[in-house]
Formats: structure tokens, C-alpha cells, sequence
């Protein structure tokens, strides 16, 4: 009897429990179907009209492969339309999204009101929080000064002349013994210059040689890539959650967690016991971005009152500190991935690819090269050649990134959260919760900035003018935020191509029409890029 009544009352439980899942997924329906008529009988001013409801989120789920172009062209028809550039664009289950490539909003959103766009917003935390926590990319206020305060340092002046560039040649006379391997052969590039990129990083940042520029796959960079894809599909899919919990897609994203989390637990570990020896002797600090972070001198009272300048141009903000606990540090070494490993070796990616289908500008660089060479009575074929004041004079070089970054800038679409409610300079009026998103890769090809011919490849654009105005040339972002390695990226890819193009003509070995982007966080080309490189005489 016992038995059957315990039955009975499970069955009511179960009964109950499936009645209320019901209730629970009518009303997160209802919820959607409420939202998607309001927002085609009630858009919003500005916003992007559906001609039927879900048509923005469907439009928005079918096209992340070629999303640039879909903001490009609806920057394009409402410019035609109004005169404006921004639009709203409304879908089911995310914020209101604020899309502008004006100029004058863009300075309003990353200089004078700074302080109203942030990234500390629940909307970004909680997609952004797994792997990049609480650093430099995923923090506001005084906790992202003090990122922005130690890693400083690392960008000194003197660091570039030489730790940094030495750490530069040494690895690209590895990556040129590794090309010479190949015998004409076809390679991939793009993953060339992604183990280069981190294999100098993981030098110059935490004193760590990887031994990664050769043909073997890198376990740890494989799992970034993903997580950082990962990312990016939650900031415009509203059923992130459900798959990240419940897919083998989600499943995967967290096992590569797991294991960055391990890598960068054990290089901890193993730079806090090299830090505390080093203290007890009389050795020369370390001077990588783990050591300074370790370092609280770095975050001294004297040296946050002195620097004006810096306070002034970081929004204000001067007691910066930061606990070096191992969870900030970890944060500290997979941001910095992304800010030294990602971004630059993609921008190189796209401009060999520039010079391979443009081979009258790789031919320019080599000339630059030997000329400069010559009167230097330098040898093009000696790292040692490749000096600070030795890349200072290569201004067509340095063009040639400049123009690479403008087409396709290594973070290509920027995002912040609306703090409070304002009306932008264009008279656009946002909301508190709003994302607000300028678009670098349309407004570099926007020919009201760059003329007609803004499609074109043409370095020469940056050497008939002064330096860019930052807020129109948006590739280090500008304000407080301007990327604080944007001297950095320039000198290697600088270095790059001189130290590359000097040696091989390069060749694309793959339809031209076939190099697109990949849909991430950052701008890689999708599938890599395969070229083949022969000596030069």
C-alpha cells in the first residue's frame, strides 16, 4: 500500500513538474512573440523596418559569415536615405543594437563621454567572463587603469630599441628557415604568422619560449581560437546560453577552457618561484609583463601622482592597483594573448595577401629596402641590419601596414554598453542597456572619409597626409582606450616585412576570391592563407 501511495504522489510530482515547464516555456514564448510585434509595429527611431516579424533576427542568424558586409550595406542605404550613419537594429532576445560609423559619434563614444560607454555591463561579463575575466578588454573604472598602468611599462621606448626588437629578429630567422623548408612549396601564412606572433608574445610578456614555429599544432592556441569564436557568437545569438550548457559545441568551448585555465596556472606557478629566487640574489629583475605585475613597485604612489599626463589621458583615474593574485594574473596572460598574438599576426595575414594580388607594392617594399640598405651600408641578409633606426626610415613599409589596417583592421567591429541614456552628436537617442557598436572595417571603407577610390589598395594615401586623425583610422580604437601597443604592432609588422620581403617573393596560391574572413572577435581569413615564397637574388 505503501508502495502505491508513494507512486501516486510521484506521479502528482512529476505531473506537476511537467505542468510547470510547460508554463515556463509558453510564457519565454509568449515573451518572444510579444517582443518581435512591438518591435515590427513599434521600431524604434532609427531602427532597421522588418517587413515581416523575426525578420532582423533571422536576417541576423543566416549571416554571420558575411555580417561586415550586412552592416556595410545597411550603413550605405541609410546614408542614402537620411543622410545619417547609424541605425538601430532590434532583435529578438538581445539589446538594441546602436550602430554608427559617423565620426563625430564615434569621438562622443570613445573621448567625450567615455566614461558612459563600458564594457562592465552584465551584457559582456557574463559572455566574456570565462575567458578573459576581469582583465584589460573586459574591465572599466579603476580596475582596467591599473591593467592599463603596469602593462605600460612594457611599451617603453627603450624596450622597443632592444629586448623587444632582438626577440623580433630572433624568431623571424626561425620563421625564414622554416619558409626556406618549404622549397617553393605551398604553405599556410596566416598560421606561420599566428605561431610567430606567439611565440614572441609569450616571450616578451611572460618571459616563456615556446618552440611553436614549426609544422606541429599548438594545443593551447587551437583552444583560444575557439573560445574566442565562441564569444562572438554569443554577442548576437539569443540562444548562446542554451548551447553553450547544453551542445557538444558548449561542451567543447569548456574543456578548452579548462586547459587554458591549466597552461596559464602552471606558468604562474612557475614565475612566482622564479621572481621570489631572483630577490634573494643579486640578479637583474625580469622585466616581461608576469614579472611587473608582480612587481607593487610598479603601482607606487609616487609614480600614479606624477604621471598627469597619463591620468589625463586615461579618463582620470589615478590609484591604480591590483592585488597579483593568480586569478588576475591569469586573466592578465589571455587578454594579452589577444592583444599580441591575434591581432597582429592577422593584420600581417592580410597584408601579404595585399602584396600577393598587388605585386607592384611588394616590389615598391623590396626597393625601399635595398635602398635604404644601401645608403646605410647595410646587408639586407643580417638580423642585425634590422634596427629601430633601420625600420624609422622605411616610410612606404610602414604605409603599406597603415593601408592593410584601414581595409581590414584587426578588430573589425567594437562594442559597448550604454550606461545611461543620451542623445549622440548625430541626434540618435540611446538607451541605458543599449550596445552601441563602431564599425572600424566599414568606415575604412567609407568613401565620404577616404575619397572614391576607398575600396583600393593605395598606400601612397598615407604618405601624401600626417598621421590619421584616430577617430576616422579606428584600428587601435582612440581616447583613454587607444591601444597602448599601437607603436608595438606597427614595428612588427614593420619588421616583418622587411625582414621577409628582403628575402621571398611571395605568391597567392589560392583563388583571390576565395580569401574571406572568419566571424570572430578579431579578423582572421577564414581557412588561412596559402602561399608560396621563392628566393630572391
Amino acid at each position: 500500500r505503501r508502495v502505491k501511495e508513494m507512486s501516486v504522489v510521484e506521479i502528482a510530482l512529476c505531473h506537476v513538474t511537467l505542468r510547470n515547464i510547460g508554463l515556463a516555456l509558453l510564457v519565454v514564448v509568449l515573451v518572444f512573440v510579444f517582443k518581435a510585434i512591438k518591435i515590427f509595429l513599434f521600431p524604434r527611431p532609427g531602427a532597421v523596418k522588418e517587413s515581416y516579424p523575426f525578420q532582423n533576427t533571422i536576417i541576423l542568424a543566416q549571416s554571420q559569415e558575411i555580417i561586415l558586409e550586412i552592416c556595410k550595406k545597411y550603413f550605405d542605404l541609410t546614408y542614402e536615405q537620411t543622410k545619417k550613419k547609424t541605425f538601430l537594429l532590434e532583435v529578438i532576445g538581445l539589446p538594441t543594437f546602436v550602430m554608427t560609423v559617423d565620426v563625430a559619434n564615434v569621438t562622443h563614444v570613445l573621448k567625450t563621454n567615455f566614461e558612459n560607454y563600458g564594457k562592465s555591463a552584465p551584457i559582456f561579463k557574463n559572455k566574456f567572463q570565462g575567458l578573459l575575466g576581469d582583465g584589460i578588454f573586459n574591465a572599466d573604472g579603476q580596475q582596467w587603469f591599473a591593467h592599463r598602468k603596469t602593462s605600460a611599462h612594457l611599451f617603453k621606448l627603450s624596450e622597443f630599441k632592444s629586448t623587444v626588437l632582438d626577440i623580433f629578429n630572433h624568431d623571424l630567422t626561425i620563421a625564414i628557415d622554416y619558409i626556406k623548408s618549404k622549397k617553393n612549396d605551398s604553405f599556410d601564412f596566416q598560421g606561420l604568422m599566428h605561431k610567430f606572433t606567439l611565440e614572441s608574445i609569450s616571450q616578451i610578456a611572460f618571459g616563456l619560449q615556446l618552440g611553436c614555429i614549426s609544422d606541429n599544432e599548438v594545443e593551447f592556441a587551437n583552444d583560444f581560437d575557439y573560445c574566442t569564436a565562441c564569444i562572438n557568437d554569443s554577442m548576437i545569438n539569443p540562444f548562446w546560453i542554451f548551447e553553450r550548457f547544453f551542445t557538444p559545441g558548449g561542451w567543447r568551448y569548456f574543456a578548452a577552457l579548462r586547459r587554458l585555465n591549466k597552461f596559464a596556472a602552471k606558468l604562474i606557478k612557475e614565475r612566482r618561484a622564479q621572481v621570489a629566487a631572483a630577490s634573494d640574489t643579486t640578479s637583474k629583475p625580469r622585466n616581461d609583463l608576469l614579472s611587473l605585475y608582480l612587481n607593487r613597485d610598479n603601482f607606487s604612489r609616487k609614480d600614479r601622482d606624477d604621471d598627469e599626463g597619463e591620468k589625463k589621458s586615461s579618463g582620470g583615474y589615478s590609484d591604480a592597483f591590483m592585488e597579483p593574485t593568480d586569478q588576475n594574473l591569469r586573466d592578465v596572460i589571455l587578454n594579452m594573448v589577444i592583444a599580441g598574438r591575434d591581432t597582429t599576426a592577422q593584420a600581417l595575414s592580410w597584408t601579404f595577401y595585399r602584396l600577393c594580388i598587388h605585386p607592384e607594392v611588394q616590389l615598391k617594399v623590396r626597393e625601399e629596402l635595398r635602398a635604404v640598405a644601401e645608403k646605410t651600408h647595410l646587408s639586407l641578409q643580417s638580423p642585425d641590419t634590422y634596427s629601430y633606426a633601420f625600420l624609422q626610415q622605411l616610410r612606404y613599409t610602414e604605409a603599406v601596414c597603415m593601408e592593410a589596417l584601414r581595409l581590414h583592421p584587426s578588430v573589425p567591429k567594437e562594442a559597448k554598453c550604454v550606461m545611461q541614456d543620451e542623445v549622440l552628436p548625430d541626434g540618435t537617442q540611446v538607451r541605458k542597456g543599449d550596445i552601441l557598436s563602431f564599425q572600424a572595417w566599414s568606415m575604412g571603407r567609407d568613401p565620404t572619409l577616404w575619397g572614391e577610390n576607398a575600396m583600393d589598395f593605395v598606400p601612397e594615401r598615407f604618405l601624401e597626409q600626417t598621421k590619421p586623425n584616430p577617430f576616422v583610422f579606428t584600428a587601435f580604437q582612440a581616447g583613454p582606450r587607444t591601444c597602448l601597443g599601437q607603436n608595438f604592432a606597427i614595428l612588427e609588422m614593420k619588421c616583418t616585412l622587411a625582414r621577409l620581403v628582403s628575402q621571398f617573393e611571395f605568391t597567392l596560391q589560392q583563388p583571390a576570391d576565395s580569401v574571406t574572413y572568419a566571424s570572430t572577435l578579431t579578423l582572421p581569413i577564414k581557412g588561412g592563407l596559402q602561399v608560396s615564397a621563392e628566393l630572391v637574388q
